[in-house]
């Protein structure tokens, strides 16, 4: 199927949010956190964060497509 097909608009929508969630995760947590230093703690909470917007996602193609 090509690019132009009904799914482009999921993958696109894929592609960008799980971009931006690993893009902004650090400085959210940063913000949350109070603190800068590379912690277990801001591992973990990144890592929740990743698989939430991943399920969300498994949602998406579930429910719309």
């Amino acid at each position: 199927m090509s690019l132009n097909g009904k799914y482009s608009i999921g993958i696109l929508f894929t592609f960008v949010l799980f971009a931006g969630v690993m893009l902004y995760t650090s400085s959210f947590l940063n913000l949350i956190l109070g603190t800068n230093a590379n912690t277990t703690a801001k591992l973990f909470y990144s890592l929740v964060i990743q698989w939430v917007v991943l399920l969300l996602i498994l949602l998406y193609c579930i429910v719309v497509e």
